[in-house]
């Protein structure tokens, strides 16, 4: 489980994006844990033991305490809160750890391309977090010109002897590569809907001007992590996108519509899943009436992709048998088995290929592999023509030359068991 464990500037982070906060305090997320930097981390309290992985784990409603099915598949959650009058830092905490994780995104090139971030100036701090009992240290000194990750302690609960351990050693070791060690890096995403909040202008002192930017936006390091379609590729994104700190309330209203949308087509059944996105106030939504109103991306994905991938087996088996038929008879050849031009077409047959392989496991007896090496692929292609003539006729096409569709996909079978 990740849980964040403290933060702190260090000397040297210039005073704009320090501000209140005071040199080598350290500021915590966690009151689990001390940290003295550079010697031990220790338990705060005897008594006071860190919370289970999974007190703010979701679980069922069911009264079945032997079903720990829907607690296994919640995700841990770790949750923190910084608490503070009006102006003691809250705000300045959350964008030092931004630039932070911005800045090491670009020391081990966690990013899309080269330009895709730019580097904040004067940023001197350290993170301390915590993955699965690893304890890993983020940080930029004085007189570093990077941001690099540390590994620090790993806190095993009792010693050899089985005591438990209230204090651990920091013993640093650089992470090279975040392939070394991918646990210790961590995708961030900062939610902001105030209206005051990451204005580009507020930023001025952080610009840095490099004489191929469109407009001001590209001259402020927010611009770069706001929301993007980068494939999460950029460790960390900013919620919502802003214009030179203006978000437009309608398009951030049509997103969420359709983010919604999403949500309900792809739900688990209610019967299975009680806090599925298709149950409402104690009731279940069994039909979806969907109104098309605009066109965007991911309506196409969400509506139009998700019909037809749910288009009746029977109507897409009968559809490939045209294809193979049509295929076929532009070949124009007798010997259809050695024709190599099959080969480049065998991969439109993959839904048909794995539809064919569940429906025949279902209707013989013996499993496919089992009457292959008993009985000889002859016998068993013919077992699947007959099959394929009675069992499913409705849905063959109305030709004079199935027999030769059939043989494509027999070759298509010898294939997908890669048999000669």
């Amino acid at each position: 489980m990740f849980k964040l464990l403290s933060i702190r500037p260090l000397e040297g982070c210039a005073d704009y994006i320090q501000k209140c906060l005071k040199t080598g305090m350290m500021y915590y997320f966690c009151n689990d844990y001390i940290i003295e930097p550079g010697s031990h981390i220790r338990r705060r309290s005897k008594s006071i033991k860190p919370l289970k992985e999974d007190f703010f784990t979701v679980v069922s409603d069911s009264n079945n305490d032997e079903d720990n099915s829907s607690k296994e598949k919640s995700p841990t959650v770790s949750v923190s809160a910084i608490v503070g009058m009006n102006g003691d830092g809250k705000s300045t905490l959350v964008e030092l750890m931004m630039r932070l994780i911005n800045n090491c995104a670009i020391s081990y090139k966690l990013c899309a391309s080269s330009d895709s971030l730019r580097r904040v100036k004067d940023v001197k701090a350290e993170l301390y977090y915590m993955v699965d009992n690893v304890v890993y240290l983020m940080a930029e000194e004085k007189k570093q010109n990077e941001t690099r990750i540390w590994k620090v302690a790993e806190l095993n609960p009792n010693n050899e002897e089985g005591e438990e351990l209230m204090r651990w050693v920091l013993d640093s070791a650089e992470i090279q590569k975040v392939e070394d060690d991918p646990k210790g890096s961590f995708f961030t995403i900062v939610s902001n809907y105030s209206h005051y909040a990451y204005n580009i202008y507020d930023y001025e002192k952080e610009w840095e001007v490099q004489g191929d930017e469109k407009d001001e936006n590209e001259k402020c390091w927010l611009h770069y992590i706001f929301h993007k379609n980068d494939g999460y590729l950029t460790p960390i994104t900013l919620h919502p996108y802003r214009d030179k700190g203006n978000m437009d309330i309608n398009t951030e209203k049509s997103l969420s519509k359709q983010r919604l949308l999403s949500l309900f087509l792809n739900a688990d059944n209610p019967s299975e899943n009680d806090h599925s996105f298709r149950r409402v106030n104690g009731k279940d939504a069994n039909i979806l009436k969907l109104k098309e109103e605009t066109e965007s991306k991911l309506q196409q994905r969400a509506i139009v992709d998700f019909f037809k991938a749910t288009v009746s087996q029977n109507d897409q088996f009968e559809m490939l048998l045209k294809e193979v038929e049509k295929f076929d008879e532009s070949c124009n050849i007798d010997d259809t088995l050695c024709d190599p031009r099959y080969d480049e077409y065998y991969g439109s047959f993959e839904y048909y290929l794995d539809w064919l392989n569940r429906q025949i496991q279902s209707d013989f007896v013996e499993p496919i592999d089992q009457i292959i090496a008993q009985h000889g692929f002859n016998d068993f292609a013919i077992e699947v023509v007959a099959w394929l003539e009675t069992t499913n006729n409705d849905i063959l096409p109305n030709t004079g030359n199935i027999g030769r569709v059939i043989n494509v996909l027999i070759i298509c079978i010898r294939k997908s068991y890669n048999i000669q």
